[in-house]
């Protein structure tokens, strides 16, 4: 289908339809939802509204539109005071106010998934102005001309993925059960293509370099709790928190072990990028990780730390579903997402950390497997791995970890048992005990 691109007024009376019908008949928003976000339209306060009025669709709550326009002004006035306290940052965009939203009443569009399919192909046609534009700058600028092209193309590609059509309701039951049970293994036991792992952890006890134990030992072809030999992982690893310099001193003396010990040496084949914090909601920065996966197609991504993934706090499920979205069209292209998160300060029923992710609820359900590190109360110098939220499958991850020693065996971060196991048989401390 061809179409002609709107005009700004017809786009806006267009924008300004689909929302008030949505106000007032909880249907129409499940109808626009099929072809467009909040992110699709033009003015982005009424994109707000529309992931609010969602968010409330979706979780059963019903559709107020006097609440909906009684939340709006308490947004408002929460923007006007963050421009006026700190008026160097940038306060995100506004909100409607109490008045636009009464403004829209009797303007309701039956034709809601015809007119939110406009909206989106506006929304397309915008972004691929963007991205010639961006594209341009860079052809005109001192970037390496090497990488205009690649630049160019993946600013496209995330336009283009973002559109996929999508059918529902072509596969059975019976065609799911015909397919096969058997686990694509990356590291057995542990994880496999696809998996989202994010691990939380008190402050100064080591769950940085837990992950990364986990993802040098896998790339050498080790098992980084059992310490057996696997086949090596195609490994890379965005670190928007720690520096090159803090690479070399915590991992050099790890990295030359997995070296001597596993098959593949880590150090040739870790790709790793050491950057500032990066804004994955934006078709930018999102692009250059889609980009790494291009080049690298790497089997497992450790990334983050998740509070630097994005400039802004995940404080509710508004924020929490656009940086999930990104994720997930990571883990979409197959590989595995390793994911470090800052815990609240909060306390538990029983006085302990609470080790779930800082922020959205939302995030309590997004991995696979989410656990915090916490200092063991009666073992010196370990760790419990204490689950935020249940494993979606049976795996073998540790229960409690213990930090290796000056001996030849240890590692770094092991499993408790393990190392109980194998001394009570005479083994080596890092021998596989499964």
């Amino acid at each position: 289908m061809h179409d002609e691109p709107m005009e700004p007024d017809a786009l806006d009376d267009l924008e300004r339809s689909v929302l008030s019908e949505c106000l007032f008949r909880p249907a129409a928003v499940r109808e626009a939802s099929a072809h467009i976000t909040g992110d699709d339209f033009a003015d982005p306060r009424r994109g707000q509204v529309f992931n609010l009025i969602a968010g409330m669709v979706g979780s059963g709550s019903p559709v107020d539109p006097a609440l909906i326009a009684a939340e709006c002004e308490t947004r408002a006035a929460d923007w006007e005071l963050r421009r006026r306290e700190h008026p160097a940052k940038d306060p995100g965009p506004q909100w409607l106010r109490k008045g636009d939203i009464a403004a829209l009443v009797g303007l309701g569009n039956a034709a809601v998934a015809e007119s939110a399919a406009k909206i989106r192909g506006e929304a397309i046609r915008r972004a691929v102005q963007r991205a010639a534009v961006d594209t341009i700058t860079d052809a005109r600028g001192s970037h390496d001309t090497a990488d205009l092209a690649t630049r160019a193309i993946e600013r496209l590609k995330v336009i283009r993925d973002g559109n996929r059509a999508v059918r529902i309701g072509d596969r059975t039951l019976g065609d799911v059960l015909d397919g096969p049970d058997g686990y694509d293994w990356l590291i057995p036991g542990l994880l496999e293509t696809g998996d989202r792992l994010m691990v939380t952890g008190e402050e100064g006890l080591g769950k940085t370099f837990f992950m990364r134990q986990i993802a040098i030992l896998a790339a050498a072809g080790v098992h980084p709790m059992a310490f057996g030999p696997i086949k090596p992982v195609r490994v890379a690893v965005v670190d928007c928190e720690n520096t090159e310099r803090q690479w070399r001193r915590k991992t050099r003396a790890l990295t030359a072990k997995a070296r001597y010990v596993g098959s593949v040496d880590p150090a040739e084949t870790v790709r790793l990028e050491c950057s500032p914090r990066m804004d994955i909601t934006k078709a930018r920065d999102l692009g250059a990780l889609h980009a790494l996966l291009d080049e690298h197609d790497p089997q497992i991504l450790v990334i983050g730390p998740l509070y630097k993934l994005v400039p802004f706090a995940i404080n509710n499920d508004n924020d929490a579903a656009p940086v999930i979205t990104a994720l997930d069209s990571l883990r979409d292209r197959g590989v595995c997402l390793l994911i470090e998160a800052h815990a609240g300060h909060g306390k538990g029923a029983g006085g302990a950390r609470d080790l779930r992710p800082r922020g959205s609820a939302a995030l309590l359900g997004w991995p696979e497997f989410g656990f915090g590190l916490a200092w063991h109360q009666s073992i010196e110098g370990a760790a419990e791995v204490i689950r935020w939220r249940g494993d979606r499958d049976e795996r073998d991850w540790p229960e409690v970890i213990v930090r290796g020693t000056s001996k030849a065996g240890d590692w770094p971060w092991m499993d408790e048992k393990r190392v109980r196991a194998a001394e009570a048989n005479g083994r080596d401390r890092y021998a596989d005990a499964s």
